[in-house]
């Protein structure tokens, strides 16, 4: 069997499921580790989120095109700001 590709976001939630902290929760408004700010324009500072409010599914994070995770570009996360063609 030839190597096969695992996602960030499954790998983080793997981890949290066997570190027995993954939050259950399904549905409603994402959760957002990043904050903002103005400044002539708006600026994003994403920060290391702590808390079972953040220990949701990845598929429930709040993406900044701009912003990018630390721990989720270190497992090879695709670059948000970078937009794929309709495949139809």
């Amino acid at each position: 069997m030839s190597p096969r590709r695992l996602e960030a976001e499954a790998l983080r939630d793997a981890v949290l499921s066997v570190a027995g902290e993954l939050n259950p929760r399904m549905g409603g408004p994402g959760y957002r580790d990043f904050t903002t700010f103005t400044r002539n324009t708006q600026f994003y500072e994403v920060f290391d989120a702590v808390g079972t409010e953040f220990n949701r599914r990845s598929l429930y994070r709040t993406w900044v095109r701009s912003g990018r995770s630390p721990l989720l570009d270190v497992l090879d996360c695709p670059d948000p700001s970078t937009a794929a063609p309709n495949a139809r």
